[in-house]
């Protein structure tokens, strides 16, 4: 089961949503520690399209494993802050 873990830059903490919750609630883009939200229009257009399209592939690598019997892999993407403040700053 996929999940997000989201980092609050407001206050610097994290908070992960599952693939079990409720992403339509506003709770789930909302932060626990210092209740700022992540915009509904960002979170309904970007971020749930993304996760479910990383969801989609991993279990299509799934499938081609059980299937075809070929090696098994898992997709992660992590984001690489310093390479993105680094841009930002350009």
């Amino acid at each position: 089961m996929g999940m997000l873990r989201i980092h609050c830059e407001v206050c610097g903490k994290t908070w992960e949503v599952y693939a079990r919750d409720d992403w339509k609630s506003d709770n789930a883009r909302t932060c626990p520690h210092c209740f700022e939200s992540i915009d509904r229009q960002t979170w309904e257009q970007s971020i749930l399209p993304a996760f479910g399209a990383m969801q989609d592939a991993n279990r299509e690598l799934m499938k081609d494993y059980c299937g075809y019997h070929i090696q098994k892999y898992k997709v992660d993407y992590i984001e690489d802050y310093e390479v993105s403040a680094m841009t930002e700053r350009e």
